[in-house]
């Protein structure tokens, strides 16, 4: 064994009570895995079954040539031959002993170190009943018998998980590490046999559904509403994910929406924020459009005329705001404008009508809007479109899972980017009912500079739904109607 892989010292817990058995004998055990000397110490195995440490080796002697004095000239060359052959195998044995010896070293030095680590971490009455054992394998013997029929430490576990299945991280804990210690306490809880794993789904979701608002609605409906199958690891995984790319992608934009605000269709108007105080964009985070927008501002149909479509309008709102910005720091104009010269827009784009999906250079070309010329006032509604081939959402906080993927969106001859893919919720209610409805739109592109969330009729009659244009519902392929209030 390399003596530089060797465990010297033992860091575990002191042993005091039968709660700790589980975890102290798994630190001993991979301890003594790692000082190679387990298998002479398992206390799971009886004396007769366990593997013996090997004894001392002997040290071969080494052979002696002893003379006569009446011995013939040949009977003195034939002893001397066989001395050198007794020499020569002697050497062959003393090189077998010496690696002997060394393993033999090697292996009670292991066995000390953990006879060492079993007397110092338990407590001192324990210690006094240990001094009457002598090798590692009587003391865990000793040990195992006394705590490992014991059932404190399910009892412990379970009552953790009593306490921990559906309480959530708290206020400014680090959520992902808390999910760690949830899913390690929940596969203690399915390793021990304590409990069946059917509702850890549902426990789970009423744990999280603060943190992730958006998300926990739409594993809701699939999970509770819609008794979908889950696979709980697939679950742990989509939250994990979620949280990650919420969390490095949320926006700090004024007067944004948060993730759980409800959305609109066409022609239904959108409930807006009371008077807020406005938060300043410095020239110096260029990340930022001056219309407040997270996306290259030679994008933006605010701050380039040459990409607009015919007709279209910076809001007022908008456009004041932009107004100033730029009177407060002049120099952020001037980079602007260059901006927008070196890239030269996309071309002198008169018509938002789109034609079919292509791929082109390896990046794929979406068909994305095509109904009719929308006002920045819709930015934050949905918009359900004949012509689009493909759904696409501006908001990140919608999407409940997500992956980056650029790709374009075409708008006559001018092209819009999408910064990656994933299934985003819309949310609405049943007219009928009263009741809250969510949508979940897949293949959904994340486009934060589109100037509406668009709904793709072709994909959702794919799906089985139609559009009721008399109404303004959409039907979906179980025949629910759902549209916003």
């Amino acid at each position: 064994m390399d003596s530089t892989s060797t465990v010297s010292q033992w860091r575990g817990e002191k042993l005091k009570s039968a709660a700790q058995w589980h975890s102290w004998y798994a630190a001993m055990k991979r301890y003594a895995q790692n000082l190679d000397v387990w298998v002479y110490c398992n206390p799971e195995l009886s004396r007769s079954t366990l593997r013996q440490p090997m004894e001392m080796p002997v040290r071969p002697e080494i052979p002696t040539l002893q003379l006569a004095e009446d011995l013939s000239t040949a009977q003195l060359r034939l002893l001397k031959e066989e001395y050198k052959e007794e020499k020569a195998s002697w050497r062959d044995d003393m090189d077998l002993y010496k690696l002997s010896l060394a393993e033999y070293k090697e292996q009670q030095k292991g066995l000390r170190l953990v006879d060492q680590a079993i007397t110092n971490s338990i407590e001192v009455k324990l210690q006094r009943i240990m001094d009457r054992l002598e090798t590692p394998y009587e003391r865990l013997r000793f040990l195992y018998k006394r705590f490992a029929r014991s059932n404190s430490y399910n009892v412990d576990v379970l009552l953790r998980w009593r306490e921990e299945d559906i309480k959530g991280p708290k206020k400014g804990a680090n959520v992902l590490q808390w999910l760690e210690d949830w899913e390690l306490l929940r596969e203690e809880v399915i390793k021990l046999q304590l409990e069946s794993d059917t509702f850890h789904s549902v426990l789970f979701l009423k744990a999280v559904k603060e943190v992730l608002p958006v998300w926990w609605e739409a594993r809701y409906q699939q999970i509770v509403i819609e008794s979908q199958p889950t696979n709980m690891v697939a679950l742990l995984d989509s939250f994990r994910a979620s949280y990650t790319e919420t969390r490095k992608t949320a926006p700090a934009v004024p007067n944004s929406k948060p993730a759980f605000a409800t959305s609109t269709w066409q022609g239904h108007k959108e409930a807006k924020p009371g008077n807020q105080a406005e938060t300043f964009i410095e020239f110096k985070d260029r990340r930022v459009c001056p219309c407040g927008g997270f996306h290259a501002v030679a994008d933006c149909w605010s701050m380039n005329p040459t990409i607009r479509p015919e007709g279209w309008k910076v809001a007022d709102h908008r456009q004041a705001k932009i107004n100033k910005a730029f009177g407060r720091e002049p120099e952020w104009k001037i980079w602007v404008e260059n901006e927008i010269k070196n890239k030269g827009g996309f071309g002198d784009q008169r018509s938002a009508n789109l034609a079919t999906t292509e791929a082109s250079d390896n990046i794929t070309t979406y068909t994305g809007f095509s109904t009719m010329m929308l006002d920045d006032q819709y930015r934050d509604q949905w918009v359900m479109d004949s012509g689009a081939s493909v759904h696409v959402c501006n908001d990140r906080t919608k999407f409940i899972d997500y992956k980056e993927n650029k790709t374009y969106l075409r708008t006559g001859n001018g092209q819009t980017p999408a910064l990656g893919v994933g299934t985003a919720i819309m949310t609405g209610i049943d007219p009928v009912t009263g009741v809250a409805r969510n949508i979940s739109l897949s293949n959904c592109l994340y486009s934060p500079s589109f100037h509406c969330n668009l709904v793709s009729l072709a994909r959702v009659e794919e799906k089985g739904g139609w559009w009721n244009t008399k109404k303004g519902w959409v039907i979906d392929n179980k025949g629910v109607p759902v549209m916003v209030e």
